[in-house]
């Protein structure tokens, strides 16, 4: 899944799927590609794309979002 949201973030996808992602364009640097992670009220809006790929890709470090931006 980690895949697919890069792929998304990087636009390499229609449209319509990289509007799935929100990057968060904040000035704070520990805030670097880093996704806005919806809100969801249910069970099942939490297991949804939307939801668990920002969740997953927060989760990782930074150096590995810049490493794998890097391996074009």
């Amino acid at each position: 899944m980690l895949l697919f949201v890069e792929k998304c973030i990087d636009g390499k996808y229609p449209e319509y799927q990289n509007d799935l992602f929100i990057v968060n364009r904040g000035i704070n640097s520990r805030n670097l590609n880093m996704l806005v992670q919806p809100k969801f009220n249910s069970k099942y809006g939490h297991n949804c794309m939307r939801y668990q790929g920002p969740r997953l890709w927060n989760g990782i470090e930074n150096e590995f979002k810049l490493a794998a931006n890097l391996n074009e």
